[in-house]
């Protein structure tokens, strides 16, 4: 049969180029925090402490804890697969001759774009007003519900906080600004120097922020928050909420200074210390650029892993281990680091330098994550979705699940069954997205935006193409 013309131009129109363990994990880190974050909304665990675990809980709800706690703090994931992502773009599109200033806007305006996405997710989202009107419990017919003074509060208290969207987005700024200063002027190919510099800005930002922690942690906050503020928040935890990075206490004390605060120290995902993961990011996304990429990158990552393993178990032994779903101390950050580091090489070494890039990519479990992290940011700010289940079988629960949460012995079973109901109601809404492809998403936008400067749309939200018609990088070809 002979092939129509429309055929032969679809057949060597050049694909996109894609690395199918960081398409992968992409989508993963977003599912993770998606099904985790049920565990933490519903589920009663607030009165278990360090003390109390693998002594008076078992071993296997103990066990339990420790994993829960610990990948949902996954947050840094996410930064750090999209500085790498981000930063091996900027560098492929540097050495093909597009403009600085262009990449340069580019990123400012995805930046930008993400911030806002980020603000009108904390103020309006599941965190913000909708999502406690929805949760207060009261009859969302009614117009006190709508007006509660205290709901109202929630349009500005949560800018005062720094969740996933906000890191991201700063992080992307800021490393743009630096990426536009290394490839000007053929910069883009000193692969060594720019390393370099990205991986002592790293280590700045990690050796600076203890001292940045001590300075605002210990200024003189004036208000500190009231008993019924912690009473309709349902924060038992006085002491910590008196303290500074408490969001309560972030909120309580509005001003431009705090608000700065917030963003180098505060709750959640600071710049001090998580811009390090996102110069981490950067600097290995130059080594993913490179034309020729070394044999022994995956060693080279296995001994930074180490190297950042080693550096959390010193500072676990001097400071004491500490685990926490706040602003990470740091003995905790660099343990999470070194998973989430030690994770991306593992699958880059097993899949791109082992020559399993398209048969890994083009696998229907794989795929099936790599759909949920073409619109992860979207996924962020859509977690008020989270409660359509809740809302659906809350009729049939002595407990109003919009409020209340499920015993700790008893509840488990029941928290696993709305964690997976959950992912399936974001599994249809992402089936039915993608017949338009994710038209009206932030992405959409974002991409819109971000073509401004290129004037070239990017076809990563074309479902079609981004899960069936991807050229895989192959590194173990690459580095031959």
């Amino acid at each position: 049969m002979i092939a129509t013309p429309k055929e032969i131009q679809e057949e060597n129109k050049p694909k996109m180029k894609r690395i199918a363990s960081l398409d992968f994990q992409r989508g993963l880190a977003i599912w993770m925090m998606v099904f985790l974050h049920v565990f933490n909304h519903i589920w009663d665990f607030s009165e278990v402490g360090l003390d109390d675990l693998f002594s008076s809980l078992s071993f296997g709800l103990s066990l339990l804890m420790v994993i829960m706690a610990f990948f949902g703090g996954f947050a840094g994931y996410f930064i750090l697969i999209s500085s790498v992502v981000n930063s091996l773009a900027t560098t492929k599109s540097a050495l093909k001759g597009t403009q600085p200033g262009k990449l340069l806007f580019k990123r400012l305006l995805t930046g930008v774009g993400i911030l806002l996405a980020g603000r009108i997710t904390e103020t309006f989202g599941y965190y913000g007003y909708f999502g406690r009107v929805i949760r207060s419990g009261d009859s969302i017919l009614q117009a006190s519900t709508w007006t509660d003074p205290f709901a109202v509060t929630f349009l500005w208290r949560r800018i005062f906080m720094m969740e996933a969207l906000q890191i991201i987005g700063w992080s992307q700024i800021i490393t743009g600004i630096i990426a536009f200063l290394l490839v000007r002027k053929g910069g883009a190919k000193k692969f060594v120097r720019n390393i370099i510099i990205y991986a002592s800005l790293a280590v700045a930002i990690l050796v600076a922020t203890p001292f940045m922690w001590n300075w605002i942690d210990n200024l003189n906050w004036p208000n500190l928050p009231s008993v019924e503020l912690l009473t309709n928040w349902n924060l038992s935890d006085a002491v910590y909420h008196n303290t500074w990075p408490s969001e309560a206490l972030q909120s309580e004390n509005v001003s431009f200074l705090t608000y700065i605060c917030v963003i180098l120290t505060g709750d959640l995902y600071p710049i001090f210390p998580f811009l390090a993961t996102s110069f981490i990011g950067s600097a290995w996304g130059l080594f993913l650029a490179k034309p020729k990429p070394s044999k022994r990158l995956p060693l080279y990552g296995g001994l930074i892993t180490l190297g950042i393993f080693v550096i959390g178990a010193v500072l676990n032994i001097i400071l004491g281990f500490d685990l926490n779903l706040q602003r990470p101390p740091m003995q905790y950050f660099f343990l999470l680091l070194g998973a989430q580091f030690g994770i991306m090489i593992l699958l880059l070494w097993l899949v791109e330098y082992r020559g399993k890039a398209q048969k890994f990519g083009n696998n229907i479990i794989v795929k099936y994550f790599r759909l949920w992290g073409t619109i992860a940011l979207s996924v962020f700010s859509l977690q008020i979705w989270s409660l359509v289940p809740r809302a659906i079988l809350n009729p049939l629960f002595d407990i109003n699940l919009m409020n209340e949460k499920f015993e700790l012995l008893t509840g488990g079973w029941w928290v696993l069954m709305f964690a997976v109901l959950t992912i399936l109601c974001y599994d249809l809404l992402f089936w039915l997205w993608a017949q338009v492809n994710f038209i009206f998403s932030f992405e959409w936008f974002i991409i819109k935006l971000g073509s401004i400067p290129t004037k070239s749309v990017s076809k990563r939200l074309n479902v079609k193409e981004i899960l069936h018609e991807v050229e895989w990088m192959d590194y173990e070809e690459m580095s031959q």
